[in-house]
């Protein structure tokens, strides 16, 4: 594991499992994204929602760029961590991942 992964879950749900739904803790996450996401034109796609030993409930929803050729077989990703209270510890982009 190098520096970076250590400050946010992986883009990938590796070792965690199924979480049951938490829209509490989901609709946290969307509050702490919309903003940028309706400024920034995303086109937002799947989401995952994963419990994880280290980072708690993790929550990953891909989204497109409105420049975003639609060929592309790249989407970016949204990682939300945190608590099933909807306590949101941190956020994370990160771009050019295969889809959900």
């Amino acid at each position: 594991m190098n520096d970076t992964q250590k400050l946010y879950p992986s883009a990938e749900p590796n070792g965690e499992t199924a979480a049951a739904e938490n829209s509490v803790f989901v609709n946290a996450c969307m509050s702490m994204i919309s903003d940028r996401a309706a400024a920034l034109g995303w086109h937002l796609g799947r989401s995952l929602l994963t419990r994880s030993d280290v980072w708690g409930l993790v929550w990953r929803i891909d989204f497109k760029a409105k420049d975003h050729p639609e060929s592309s077989p790249y989407v970016n990703r949204v990682i939300c961590w945190g608590s099933p209270d909807g306590t949101v510890s941190g956020t994370a982009t990160v771009f050019g991942q295969r889809p959900l």
